[in-house]
Parts: C-alpha cells; sequence; structure tokens
C-alpha cells in the first residue's frame, strides 16, 4: 500500500499555534495523510509542545511522537530525519506549513510510477526555468518542496549532510544526489505546500541559523555556524552537484525574482556587493572566507553584472525605487532613505 511506501516527517521547536493548526489539517476528516505514517521531531520544546503531540498520538496510531533530549539546532532535526527515513520514499514537512490537498492525487500516482523525486511545491521562478532539473534543485532549498526516494540517501549522503549543518540546507545534498544518478522528477500541475504562504515567522533573528532560541550572550556557537551568511549559505549547498553547467544554472535562477508571485530573489547580488566592497563597515559584510565561497559559486557573467551595478547604483547621483514585499524602496546614492508602504495594493487586496 501506498501509504507503508512514504515516511513523514514533521520538525518542530517552541511554535504550538502553527503545530496545533498544521496536525488537525493533517488530521482532518478529508485528510488524504491521516493514515500515513507520520513521526513528529520536536526540538525539546518547552511551549506546551509535547502535550499537543501527545494528545494526538493517543488519538491516531500512525503518529510517532519523539522528544530531543537537547535541542539540536534546525539542522540537526533535519538531519534526524534524515536518519530515520526508512521507507521507500520520505518527506520532511514543518509545523507552520500549510497543505493544499488538490494535487495530492498526482503525488500517490507519481509514487506509485516510481519516480526519484517528486516535487510538492512549484510557485518559485517557475516561469523563468526551462531545464525541470534545475526547478527541482532550486526549489529544493524549500526544505518541504520534495518527496525523495530513499535510495538516494545513502551513509555518503547522510555524511555530507551533517557536514553541511552550517548552511541550515544539509537536505540539499540529497536531491543534488538524485540528480547526479539522473533520477526521475516529477513536476505537479500545482503546490501542495506552497513557498510564499509558508513565512510565518517575523523574527527570524530569534531563532537564528540554529533555531535555538536564547538570550544568554556567552552562548557557545561554532564560528562557521556563527558566520555563515544565508546566500553563501545557498551557494554552498549546491558544492555536492557534480555538473558545473548545471550548478551555475540553480544559482542564477536563486539570482532573480519571480514574475509570476514577484518572490525572491534569495541571492540579491547587487545588494551583497555594495556591502561587500562599498560599505565596508558593514556590518552584514560577509567574512572573508564566507565571501570566497559565494563568490566562487557564482557565475562570472553574474559577477561582472553585480559589480558594475553595485558601482552604478553607488556613484550615480539617481533616485531608485524598488519594489519588495509589502513597502517601496527608496534609494539616492546606492542608501536606502526611506520605505513607501504600498498603500494602494493592499487596499485594492481588500475590497
Amino acid at each position: 500500500m501506498l501509504k507503508d511506501n512514504l515516511d513523514i516527517f514533521l520538525i518542530t521547536y517552541n511554535r504550538r499555534p502553527y503545530l496545533e493548526v498544521t496536525l488537525n489539517s493533517i488530521f482532518a476528516q478529508d485528510s488524504p495523510l491521516n493514515k500515513y505514517p507520520i513521526t513528529i521531531l520536536d526540538n525539546n520544546s518547552n511551549d506546551g509542545t509535547e502535550e499537543l503531540c501527545r494528545d494526538f498520538a493517543t488519538r491516531y496510531q500512525n503518529l510517532t511522537y519523539i522528544k530531543n533530549k537537547k535541542n539540536v539546532g534546525l539542522s540537526g532535526n533535519i538531519c534526524k530525519a534524515l536518519e530515520n527515513a526508512s521507507r521507500k520514499y520520505y518527506w520532511i514537512i514543518c509545523d507552520n506549513d500549510e497543505i493544499d490537498f488538490t494535487s495530492w492525487p498526482e503525488i500517490e500516482k507519481a509514487m506509485e510510477e516510481d519516480y526519484d523525486l517528486i516535487m510538492t511545491s512549484v510557485d518559485y521562478n517557475c516561469d523563468k526555468v526551462e531545464d525541470k532539473r534545475s526547478f527541482a534543485l532550486a526549489q529544493s532549498t524549500f526544505l518541504p518542496a520534495c518527496i525523495y526516494k530513499t535510495e538516494y540517501l545513502t551513509d555518503d549522503v547522510l555524511v555530507y549532510a551533517l557536514t553541511d549543518i552550517h548552511t541550515i540546507l544539509p537536505h540539499v545534498c540529497v536531491a543534488c544526489n538524485t540528480i547526479n544518478h539522473n533520477g526521475k522528477i516529477y513536476i505537479p500541475k500545482t503546490s501542495v505546500i506552497t513557498l510564499t504562504s509558508n513565512v510565518k515567522i517575523n523574527n527570524l533573528k530569534t531563532y537564528s541559523y540554529d533555531r535555538v532560541e536564547t538570550k544568554n550572550d556567552k552562548k557557545l556557537v561554532h564560528a562557521r555556524t556563527m558566520q555563515i551568511h544565508f546566500p553563501a549559505g545557498i551557494v554552498a549547498s549546491f558544492d555536492s552537484l557534480e555538473d558545473k553547467h548545471l550548478r551555475e544554472e540553480v544559482i542564477v535562477n536563486l539570482i532573480y525574482r519571480s514574475k509570476i508571485n514577484d518572490y525572491g530573489p534569495f541571492l540579491p547580488t547587487v545588494d551583497l556587493f555594495i556591502r561587500q566592497y562599498i560599505k565596508i563597515f558593514s556590518k552584514a559584510r560577509m567574512k572573508p572566507y564566507i565571501w570566497k565561497q559565494f563568490i566562487d559559486g557564482l557565475p562570472f557573467k553574474e559577477k561582472c553584472k553585480a559589480f558594475f551595478w553595485a558601482l552604478f547604483f553607488t556613484l550615480c547621483p539617481v533616485v531608485i525605487i524598488r519594489s519588495f514585499d509589502k513597502y517601496y524602496y527608496v534609494r539616492l546614492f546606492g542608501l536606502i532613505k526611506t520605505k513607501i508602504p504600498k498603500i494602494a495594493k493592499a487596499k485594492k487586496a481588500a475590497c
């Protein structure tokens, strides 16, 4: 049976309200997931998450609850899911994921047809990508975006993921290994989990890269974890991809904003070049070796374009208006002067 071929892991830490909504969705009467084996990996929460999970576990035999004795961080919890995957396929989802089951019959059919990588999120930059391998790899940075065949999660890949924990994207190496072995990719018509509706944490810095909430200034954090920069982490996460040309395609795909939903970019190269080369006292600058890791992964053409526009925006006396999220950012000489809320757009949406 299909339900015996898929391990579903749900990782969580101190977000009981979001988790409760997600669990209610999964175990709703009309949910196609309510019979699949689901394992909750709780990173030692102290906000009532344990009580909530144990309550659900007593009501649903297919739910297993595991509370880590220590908080191993976001990436550590992802790797625990990888280590425990044992069925033909596995899927890691998060405690704040909104699930749309419209396309789930497609997903089940793809598993029956023995696809190696089955996408569950298809909303980022799909308008720009012709090579579906590049699309799947770029989307795989979003943790719940793919269901993977477990045979590509070898001992070597798991060790690689553990070594790659500092990027907060250790799961990407499984997607890379699947592509390295010419794995078959399935892309559904619509998303099961949508990236754009998934972002619900207003203050990401509260959780930091290891998602350990603390006010302890003397907390022991490895330099590699503390100094990693998210764009550099994204670039580094594709190092295991053997096809250099494809790796460059994926990086380019993450540089530009999607025309469909105005989401992204994950790699704002021009801003990063300004901070690194021009705003030399900026706290947002990357450490030299982290910057090298980032710059080495960029295609030569993109480096040239980013450097040119960084100089242009800095030296030319022009007003530059950029649209992002809920605001328009107005810049003069490359400096942010003010941000203007998109009031007109908000009113239109309200109507």
